[in-house]
C-alpha cells in the first residue's frame, strides 16, 4: 500500500513537470457533508494533491451557486448530487466491498414515537437472520392521520431534496434539512421530527456521540457512496485533467477516506 501512495504520488508530480502550467489549472471541488470542518479537509486534499486547486464546501447551496458560476474539472460529492450537477462518474468509492449504502430510519422510543405507526426495530436487539428490509411501499410508513416529519442532512436544496426523499419513501413527507450528521441528533432529542433518515453506516456515527436509546428500521432503499466525477464539457484538457484527478483520490489517506465514507476506490 505504502508502495502505491508513493507511486501516485510520483506520477502527480511528473504529470505537473511534464504539463507545466496546465497542470495548475485543474480544479476539484468537494462537497461531502461531514463533522469535519471543511478548512481540515481542503488543508488535508491540497497536501496530498498539490498539482491540484482543490475548494471544499460545507453547504450545498455554496457548492451549488460557485460550480454554476465557475465549474470544476471534477467534483467529489454523493452520486445524487452529482446527477443534479450533470458531471459524469469516473471513478466510485466503496466500503466493505459495497458501492452503495443502505437506508436506515432512525427514531427514539418515546410515547406518540414512529414504533405507534411504523414496525421499527430495535437497534440494541439483534436482527432475526431472514428478516427482509422493509419496503417503502409498504403501508408501515403510512401514519393514520398526519405526514411524518423527516430529519436528513442536504445534498439538494430545498425542493430537491423533498423530491428525492419522498421518491424514496413513496409518500408526503416534511423535511427538516441540515448540514452536517451531528444536527440531526438535537432534531431527535427536541421532538422536531418523527424519525431521521440517514446511510447504514452513520448509525455507528449516531451511537457514538448519544447515549439516547435509537429504534431503527432498515429500508430496502440504497444510495451509492461517494464518487469522483468530470465535467463533460471539459474538451480541451480533459484527458490531463481525468488523470491528475483519479492519481489524487488514489493518493488519499485512511483519514481521509474515512472522512468521504469510503474505504478504496474504484
Amino acid at each position: 500500500m505504502a508502495k502505491l501512495k508513493s507511486w501516485v504520488q510520483i506520477s502527480i508530480l511528473a504529470a505537473e513537470l511534464l504539463y507545466g502550467s496546465r497542470v495548475s489549472s485543474t480544479t476539484l471541488y468537494i462537497y461531502i457533508p461531514s463533522d469535519v470542518r471543511a478548512k481540515v479537509i481542503q488543508d488535508k486534499v491540497t497536501k496530498t494533491c498539490p498539482s491540484v486547486d482543490i475548494s471544499v464546501f460545507s453547504r450545498f447551496q455554496d457548492f451549488s451557486i460557485r460550480l454554476a458560476n465557475t465549474p470544476a474539472d471534477g467534483i467529489i460529492s454523493l452520486p445524487p448530487t452529482i446527477k443534479k450537477s450533470h458531471y459524469s462518474i469516473i471513478s466510485s468509492g466503496k466500503h466493505l466491498g459495497n458501492s452503495t449504502d443502505k437506508f436506515v430510519l432512525v427514531s427514539l422510543n418515546r410515547k406518540g414515537s414512529l414504533r405507534a405507526t411504523m414496525p421499527l426495530k430495535d437497534s440494541t436487539m439483534p436482527l432475526k437472520p431472514n428478516s427482509a428490509p422493509l419496503k417503502p411501499s409498504s403501508a408501515s410508513l403510512k401514519p393514520s392521520s398526519t405526514s411524518l416529519k423527516i430529519g436528513v442532512v442536504d445534498i439538494l436544496g430545498r425542493k430537491p431534496m423533498n423530491t428525492y426523499v419522498e421518491k424514496l419513501l413513496g409518500k408526503k413527507v416534511k423535511l427538516k434539512r441540515v448540514t452536517k450528521p451531528a444536527n440531526l441528533l438535537p432534531l431527535l432529542s427536541f421532538g422536531s421530527v418523527d424519525a431521521i433518515l440517514v446511510p447504514k453506516r452513520y448509525l455507528a456515527i449516531l451511537k457514538e456521540d448519544s447515549k439516547l436509546k435509537f429504534i431503527t428500521s432498515e429500508l430496502d432503499l440504497s444510495q451509492g457512496l461517494t464518487a469522483l466525477a468530470m465535467n463533460p464539457d471539459n474538451s480541451l484538457n480533459n484527458k490531463t485533467s481525468r488523470e491528475l484527478l483519479i492519481n489524487c483520490v488514489l493518493a488519499f489517506d485512511l483519514a481521509t477516506k474515512q472522512i468521504m465514507g469510503v474505504e478504496t476506490w474504484e
